[in-house]
């Protein structure tokens, strides 16, 4: 099983992984998990809510 993994990071590129939506799934998960940070960007009036 370690050598599946090990050979397919090795064959994908970080660019491959590093991509605009993977990081912005990431970044939701994220910030959807943690509830101050979800009130910092969801609601009526959340300083960053001009993201959404």
């Amino acid at each position: 099983m370690v050598k599946k993994v090990r050979h397919f990071a090795e064959k994908t590129p970080i660019k491959n992984i590093f991509q605009p939506p993977t990081i912005a799934s990431l970044l939701a998960i994220i910030i959807g998990s943690i509830p101050h940070a979800k009130s910092f960007v969801f609601g009526r009036d959340a300083p960053l809510s001009f993201i959404t």
